[in-house]
This record gives structure tokens, C-alpha cells and sequence, in this order.
């Protein structure tokens, strides 16, 4: 008696192990299914800006005017812009569609992030007045750090 018990709490046991394994495997999935999804939004949409040649090996993107950068999170691409209206976004829902897609207002453009990035960049280079360790651009926060 007491060892079919044993069996069938073992089996019981079992069963609720690959039930679980099995859903967090097809909820893993998911996750890299639209992380994949938006992974290709994003490609595409760096594909669609110009781009231009300043020397031999260097190619360069030219970002739009209200574009301030772009990021993953909970299955959706977010796109950053200077300013939120159905005129600023028809071009990217146009090369993107709407789903799985946000977008978010942030006051500096990327244009403009990337400068400052560069500048400080520069500086740490030349003879680092500031006293600058680090520099970062982050496109989420639409900031650049400095340590």
C-alpha cells in the first residue's frame, strides 16, 4: 500500500515537473519570439535611414532630425521622438506597422546626443580637462552618462 502511494506520488511529481518545464519552455520561447520580432523592426528601421561616406571604410547613418533612439522591453520596440503626432510617426509605421510598436517622447534628439557624446569623447582624448572616465549614450533615458 504505502509503496503504490510512493508510486503515485513520485509519478504525480514528475508529471508537474515537465507540465511546468514544458510552459516555461514555450514561455521562453515567446519571449525570444518577440525579441526577434522587434530585434528585425529595429534592423529595419536603421535600414531605412541614409547613410553617408566620409571616408573609404566608413559608413555612416543619418539619423532623422526627430529621432532620439530606440529599445526593447516587455515584447515591444519603443521609438523615441522629439515630438509624439500622427505626422512624426507615419514614416516609421509606414517601414514598421503598428504592432509591437511605442512610441515615446524624449526631449534631445539623437543628432544632438551623439555630438555631445563625441565632444566628450574628444576631450577625454585630448588632454581630459573635465577629469572624464567614462562617457555613455543611453538611448532609453535619452541621456548621456559621465563618470
Amino acid at each position: 500500500m504505502k509503496r503504490n502511494f510512493l508510486k503515485r506520488l513520485i509519478s504525480m511529481v514528475i508529471a508537474t515537473s515537465i507540465v511546468s518545464t514544458s510552459s516555461m519552455i514555450t514561455s521562453a520561447t515567446n519571449i525570444n519570439s518577440s525579441e526577434d520580432e522587434a530585434c528585425n523592426k529595429f534592423e529595419k528601421l536603421i535600414n531605412s535611414f541614409s547613410t553617408s561616406t566620409y571616408s573609404l571604410d566608413n559608413e555612416v547613418v543619418i539619423y532623422p532630425d526627430n529621432y532620439c533612439g530606440a529599445f526593447y522591453s516587455d515584447g515591444d520596440l519603443n521609438i523615441c521622438l522629439t515630438e509624439i503626432s500622427n505626422n512624426s510617426t507615419e514614416l516609421y509605421t509606414e517601414i514598421l506597422g503598428n504592432e509591437n510598436v511605442n512610441y515615446i517622447k524624449s526631449e534631445y534628439s539623437y543628432n544632438y546626443l551623439m555630438s555631445l557624446n563625441e565632444y566628450l569623447v574628444n576631450s577625454m582624448s585630448a588632454n581630459n580637462i573635465f577629469n572624464i572616465n567614462t562617457v555613455s549614450l543611453l538611448q532609453k533615458d535619452n541621456v548621456i552618462n559621465v563618470y
